[in-house]
């Protein structure tokens, strides 16, 4: 009898242990399926403090990390000059906060402090584009494979020429859009001199 109830309890336990994963799992957005399209870009015409950041992808999405510690309320951004699922070991990305319609001085302040610096980003009618569930710090690593793939796939099978790649965090999603035109107008000024030296 003691061992029926035991290996009542051990069941029950592994059931519910097994519950409670796959509820993880699909509040962070594991089992959420990418549909792509191209549509009206997100952004039109804002200014963003960022700084440019050389490495991996999971080190780019630390960086993210401290912007979203410094300021917890505003919409981050990250513009991807590489393919994010390049082999390359230093893909080339700006890291920052869209700042377009802030009068707040110590933000201001804070920004130069951390020598942040600023590009304004152009109106643009159209781009491929998706979205992800952001809901923890994790999100981002998560989302990054199935958003990219989804998109190379989409660009690649409709012959557009897009780039860059860019990720904006507004709430509780990343909006990922690669924009048809103007394009050369997401380089910041540091990625257009080592391409000009390149």
């Amino acid at each position: 009898m003691l061992e029926t109830v035991l290996l009542l309890l051990i069941g029950a336990t592994i059931c519910a242990i097994a519950i409670t994963i796959l509820f993880l799992l699909r509040y962070i957005g594991y089992f959420f399926k990418v549909n792509v399209s191209t549509g009206p870009s997100l952004v039109q015409k804002v200014k963003i403090a960022y700084k440019l950041h050389e490495g991996q992808l999971s080190d780019c999405y630390q960086l993210l990390t401290e912007v979203s510690f410094l300021w917890p309320e505003k919409r981050y951004i990250i513009i991807h000059y590489d393919n994010p699922l390049s082999e390359k070991t230093k893909l080339r990305s700006a890291v920052g906060v869209i700042v377009t319609g802030e009068t707040d001085k110590d933000f201001e302040m804070k920004l130069d402090e951390h020598k942040y610096q600023y590009i304004e980003l152009p109106n643009v009618d159209y781009s491929v584009k998706t979205t992800h569930p952001y809901v923890t710090t994790f999100s981002p690593n998560l989302a990054a494979d199935k958003a990219y793939r989804a998109l190379n796939c989409y660009i690649h099978a409709e012959k557009l020429c897009a780039h860059p790649y860019l990720e904006i965090y507004q709430d509780d999603t990343i909006h990922y859009m690669v924009p048809l035109s103007k394009q050369n107008d997401f380089y910041v000024d540091e990625v257009i001199d080592s391409l000009s030296s390149n």
